[in-house]
């Protein structure tokens, strides 16, 4: 489906909308409830193509060279991909880049290669699915290095990364360049964070993103991290957001491990996912 064709229903119920209040601001000789409809109507419109208007123009060029030498470079799971692969991988990334704008803080250059880091982390997720795309639209930030609660460098700046609720979301760029400079380590922020926005497209970040079973397989794993029994890295045992941020970052990246240790997780991940990287 077309990042138009999604839209229709919703811009064909707001047409109707502005429509039928300009009809009856027609009737009544209310030439405010017309002006307002129209107004209205045209917002409507503006919020609801913006963004699809911008995917379609983007799909319509040709995969920049540059972008794909970032990806050929620096992304061990492109690389990986077969032909018909990497062209649906390529195709998510230019719909991606059109949604996301970018912005770099404390001295960060916003170039090709940060866009490339950031956004692939997103296009291995929707990889598996055909036509799917994120489920909202915000602006990325990028700082040098980890930063504090407080956005700022100093001896408590741990944070590699963050989504905030009905907000942006932060990467430190230097954990973005570590996470791919190690493609086997279970640890990339990329990956982690767009996990964390899928888990937060109902609204809540409880790693509920999977099917039946998973409340009890999340419960299961929580206390085997915590029992330091788990493939997980001990960052996973925070709460059921961060397992499942930190599962999906190791079913990438060590999917041989995690369905050797973790097989029911590895399943669950699988199913979800809809990509079986051990296999």
């Amino acid at each position: 489906m077309t990042p138009i064709r999604r839209v229709l229903p919703s811009l064909s119920l707001g047409v109707l909308v502005a429509g039928g209040l300009a009809a009856l601001g027609a009737l009544r000789g209310a030439p405010w409830l017309v002006a307002l409809a129209l107004v209205g109507g045209a917002t409507v419109a503006w919020v609801l193509l913006r963004i699809p208007l911008r995917q379609h123009r983007a799909l319509r060029a040709p995969f920049p060279a540059t972008w794909r030498a970032v990806l050929e470079g620096h992304i061990p799971y492109y690389r990986k991909l077969d032909a018909e692969g990497r062209a649906r991988f390529e195709r998510n990334v230019q719909l991606l880049a059109a949604a996301y704008d970018f912005d770099g803080v404390a001295g960060v250059e916003v170039d090709d290669e940060l866009r490339m880091l950031a956004l692939a982390g997103a296009a291995i997720l929707l990889q598996g699915w055909r036509g799917a795309t994120l489920p909202a639209h915000r602006t990325i930030v990028l700082h040098p290095a980890s930063f504090d609660e407080d956005y700022a460098r100093g001896p408590k700046a741990d944070i590699a990364g963050q989504v905030v609720r009905q907000g942006p979301i932060l990467f430190a760029v230097s954990e973005l360049r570590r996470g791919w400079a190690a493609a086997s380590d279970g640890y990339n922020v990329a990956i982690h964070e767009f996990a964390h926005v899928l888990d937060l497209a109902d609204g809540y970040a409880d790693g509920k993103a999977g099917t039946q079973g998973w409340d009890a397989l999340l419960a299961d794993e929580l206390e085997r991290v915590r029992r330091g029994r788990s493939p997980l890295r001990s960052y996973a045992g925070t709460n059921e957001a961060e397992l499942f941020a930190v599962a999906t970052e190791t079913f990438f990246e060590r999917p041989g491990v995690l369905r050797a240790k973790a097989p029911a997780l590895y399943e669950a991940l699988r199913d979800f996912y809809a990509q079986d990287p051990a296999a």
